[in-house]
């Protein structure tokens, strides 16, 4: 899939230069009514093209000739192109020695199958594994498999806004006080454990809303749990969450 992006993008970039270079050849005031040199030109062009095409065709599993438009730009995101495009190109970055930069590791949103909805590997991120679980997208069920970890989800906001009515409906709470012109982005915590999916709008506790308030202001990070959900006959859970969060304090989105 990597490598039929990279490719596609480079078929962009060529289309792309080309136009570029006829704009400035018009802008410079050349003659471009020379029918015999626009015959030449097009013809260069449509070859260079099909090559490019015929590229991309030949990468292993590469998908039908579609528009590189829906190549690269979900449905959903139709309609917030540079949100997405700023979205696509963050990157999970995990540090083990807070302050420097020894033993950092990157993962890129790109590099996931599906940047809406995939967990990142965090098999080089020491035993992180044991207690995150870090996804984009945001939470559509219980997982079994993380219900001793605290799971985070980046979403943009028009991915839960435009699924409000049907599997991210339980975000609505959330969804008036969050400005997507300050903060484009979210990014949610809840413990794997709670199987309720209906939500609180924030859990209000200093100390876990400390942990949430370094994420800089590009997101809007809200710490998530079951509606009706009693914290003062489960603190054990307060602790748990505060545990997993400190475990969360190598790791920043770079968006």
């Amino acid at each position: 899939m990597n490598r039929i992006i990279q490719m596609a993008f480079r078929v962009a970039m060529v289309l792309t230069v080309k136009s570029t270079m006829v704009m400035g050849m018009e802008d410079t005031g050349e003659r471009q009514d020379d029918p015999r040199r626009l015959r030449q030109q097009s013809g260069r062009e449509e070859t260079e093209r099909r090559n490019d095409l015929k590229g991309l065709e030949k990468v292993e599993g590469a998908l039908p000739m579609l528009s590189l438009t829906k190549l690269f730009l979900p449905k959903e995101a139709s309609a917030y192109e540079a949100i997405y495009q700023r979205f696509l190109n963050g990157v999970l970055v995990y540090r083990p020695n807070e302050g420097n930069d020894d033993g950092k590791v990157e993962l890129p949103i790109a590099s996931l199958e599906n940047p809406f909805d995939s967990s990142f590997d965090l098999s080089r991120c020491g035993d992180a594994g044991r207690y995150l679980s870090i996804s984009t997208g945001y939470r559509k069920a219980y997982n079994p498999e993380n219900k001793d970890k605290l799971e985070m989800w980046l979403a943009p906001r028009f991915l839960i806004e435009k699924n409000l009515v049907g599997p991210a409906g339980h975000y609505e709470p959330i969804m008036l006080d969050w400005d997507e012109q300050k903060q484009p982005m979210g990014l949610f915590f809840n413990l794997g454990g709670w199987k309720e999916l209906q939500l609180t709008d924030n859990i209000h506790d200093e100390l876990v809303e400390a942990e949430t308030a370094r994420y800089a202001g590009h997101l809007y990070p809200r710490v998530l749990a079951p509606k009706r959900y009693d914290f003062s006959a489960y603190r054990f859970d307060i602790l748990i969450l505060r545990h997993h969060m400190a475990q969360a304090r190598g790791f920043t989105f770079r968006i």
